[in-house]
C-alpha cells in the first residue's frame, strides 16, 4: 500500500494558517515546558499567549467579547472565547492581574448564557477542516470547545461560587455522551471512542482537540466527582493510550488528525506548531493520569523538537 503523501505545515505565531484548521480554532495554547497540571490553577501555559487585541483577525464586541474574522464576517468562536478567558484566569492566578480576572469572568458569563439546550457551544458559521473533504454546516459543535469551556467554567465557578457556571460545566458533558450520528461529539474508531474536535463524516480524529477535551473532563471531574466526567475521562484516556501510535511517524513528527486513515487518499497533515501542543498536552495528562505510553511518546516527540528546533 502506498504511503500517503506528506504535507508539512509550519504555523507561525498563534497558528493562523488555514492549513490545519486554525481558521476555526485561531488560538491554541503556545507550546511550552509545562509538565504538571492542576484543575484549580494556571491553565497549561496560556499566560504565554500574546494579548488577543494585538491580533488583526480579532475584534471585540460592545461587551468586550472577542470575535474572529471569518469569510462570513466577524463571528463568535467558542474556543477563542474560552481561551481568552483561560488566559485571563491564568494571569489572575499567577500575577493577580485584575484585567485577567475580569476577562475570565466575562468569558465564563458569555459561555453560560450561550450554551445550547443540548449542552453544546455551537459555531454559527460553516467550516471545512483542512485535510478532510467533509465541510461542517453552521451550527456544528466541537469537543475541543466543550473541553476548554468546561476548563474555564470550573475555574471561575470555584472562584466566584457561581452555581450557574458549575451547572453549565456539567451540562457541557452531554454532547460527549452521544455519537456524532445522534447529534453528539463521539465516534468509534478501532473499537475505541473518540471525542471529535471536528464532527466530520467520516471522522477526522484531531489529536490536539481530543486531548484538550480530556483536560476539560478532568477539570469537571474535580468539582463534580459524582458526574459522568470521571467516567468519560477514563474512557478517553484509554482511547488515547491505544491511539497514540496512529499519530506517530518514523521520524517522530506527530500527525494532526487521522484523515489519512478515515478518508483514504488524504495526505498526512503535520505541523511543527501543533507537534509542540501535542507534547504539552501529553505531559499534562501524564501528570494527572500517569501511563508509560504517554511519557514514551512525549519524550519521542520532544526528541524530534530537539533535533529540528523549537516548534513555536
Amino acid at each position: 500500500m502506498e504511503r500517503p503523501r506528506l504535507v508539512l505545515v509550519m504555523l507561525l505565531g498563534l497558528g493562523l494558517s488555514n492549513a490545519v484548521a486554525a481558521r476555526a480554532q485561531p488560538f491554541v495554547t503556545v507550546p511550552g515546558t509545562v509538565s504538571h497540571y492542576t484543575a484549580n490553577g494556571a491553565y497549561l501555559d496560556s499566560a504565554a499567549e500574546p494579548p488577543f487585541d494585538r491580533n488583526p483577525r480579532i475584534s471585540f464586541d460592545a461587551r468586550g467579547i472577542p470575535k474572529v474574522l471569518e469569510p462570513s464576517g466577524y463571528e463568535y468562536n467558542p474556543v477563542t472565547i474560552a481561551q481568552w478567558g483561560l488566559r485571563g484566569e491564568t494571569l489572575w492566578d499567577l500575577r493577580r492581574e485584575r484585567h485577567g480576572r475580569a476577562d475570565a469572568t466575562a468569558a465564563a458569563l458569555w459561555l453560560t448564557r450561550h450554551q445550547r439546550f443540548d449542552g453544546a457551544w455551537p459555531y454559527e458559521f460553516s467550516f471545512a477542516p483542512a485535510g478532510m473533504d467533509a465541510p461542517l454546516p453552521a451550527g456544528w459543535a466541537s469537543a475541543m470547545a466543550q473541553g476548554q469551556a468546561m476548563s474555564l467554567l470550573t475555574r471561575v465557578a470555584r472562584r466566584t461560587s457561581s452555581r450557574a457556571m458549575a451547572r453549565a460545566a456539567r451540562r457541557g458533558l452531554l454532547p460527549l455522551e452521544y455519537s456524532v450520528r445522534r447529534g453528539g461529539l463521539v465516534v468509534t474508531f478501532g473499537g475505541h471512542k473518540f471525542y471529535e474536535e471536528f464532527p466530520t463524516q467520516p471522522p477526522s480524529l484531531a489529536l490536539n482537540g481530543f486531548m484538550f477535551t480530556l483536560v476539560g473532563l478532568y477539570d469537571v471531574g474535580r468539582i463534580a466527582p459524582a458526574s459522568a466526567a470521571q467516567r468519560l475521562f477514563r474512557q478517553g484516556m484509554a482511547t488515547l493510550r491505544w491511539a497514540l501510535p496512529l499519530y506517530d511517524t518514523e521520524e517522530g513528527l506527530s500527525i494532526y488528525h487521522l484523515g489519512y486513515l478515515t478518508q483514504p487518499g488524504q495526505p498526512l497533515h503535520q505541523s511543527l506548531y501543533y507537534h509542540g501542543v501535542h507534547i504539552l498536552l501529553l505531559r499534562a495528562l501524564n501528570h494527572v493520569a500517569p501511563a508509560r505510553v504517554l511519557r514514551r511518546y512525549a519524550d519521542r516527540w520532544n526528541r524530534y523538537v530537539a533535533r529540528k528546533g523549537d516548534p513555536a
